[in-house]
């Protein structure tokens, strides 16, 4: 399905859903959000580090470290704590795909 969209729009589809884009021919760079909801019953079995936010009720289980909301535009400590998180992720699927 063609889904052609304008500049500034957005479109929204499940992780799975294979996608694709022409070249930004713009100067500014292209944005992706991705966002991945998930029970707390769940856990990681990589590694032991990983963090996630409580969006609904309550954790019974405490599979996630709990990952704090920045409290300005490029809070010194959110920064540190997402460079963190992307080295953790960044080893993850290193060691995956070595498996």
């Amino acid at each position: 399905m063609l889904c052609p969209l304008r500049p500034g729009e957005a479109s929204f589809h499940h992780g799975w859903t294979l996608h694709s884009s022409r070249p930004n021919q713009s100067g500014d760079r292209r944005i992706g959000l991705n966002i991945q909801y998930l029970s707390p019953s769940v856990r990681q079995t990589r590694h032991d580090r990983d963090t996630a936010m409580l969006v609904r009720g309550e954790d019974g289980y405490g599979n996630f470290g709990t990952d704090l909301p920045a409290t300005s535009d490029l809070d010194p400590a959110a920064m540190e704590r997402r460079a963190e998180q992307g080295a953790l992720i960044k080893g993850t699927y290193v060691k995956a795909r070595e498996a």
